[in-house]
């Protein structure tokens, strides 16, 4: 009987919440199987859209990480209306490659119902990637 309380309580928070959570955790249950992830072109990644946490956590963020030999995302302002979230904040780490210290502003706009997260646009300013000379999209790595 616990257990059910404690998932009814955790559809319940506000999705600012939710993304809260998210951000201190990347707890993987905060995403629905079926999330739609999308980042802007120039994302150091393979594809711009993930169509699954499979896929968000098999694919995107491994990808992503192995530029890094630090990361972490610093966010600065939620602005919550309705079930939509905007999320302002910058990626910083190091480039792996170079050692070199990285800071990529971003905003990002979150879907969260029921307590889950099932959509995510992002944007950054994916200029600083490719200033460091990180590829987005068909480029990446030596992949054709």
């Amino acid at each position: 009987m616990q257990a059910a309380t404690n998932q009814d309580q955790s559809r319940t928070v506000s999705p600012i919440e939710a993304l809260r959570h998210w951000f201190a955790a990347l707890d993987p249950a905060c995403l629905a199987e079926d999330i739609s992830w999308t980042v802007s072109a120039g994302y150091p990644v393979s594809q711009n859209s993930y169509s699954s946490r499979r896929e968000v956590f098999e694919k995107f963020f491994p990808e992503l990480r192995a530029h890094f030999s630090e990361w972490r995302v610093e966010t600065s302002r939620f602005t919550e209306s309705g079930e939509r979230v905007v999320v302002e904040g910058q990626y910083v780490g190091k480039v792996k490659a170079t050692d070199a210290p990285i800071e990529i502003g971003f905003i990002h706009i979150w879907t969260v119902r029921e307590g889950l997260i099932v959509e995510l646009q992002a944007v950054a300013d994916t200029a600083q990637f490719s200033k460091h000379g990180l590829l987005g999209g068909l480029g990446v790595g030596e992949r054709a």
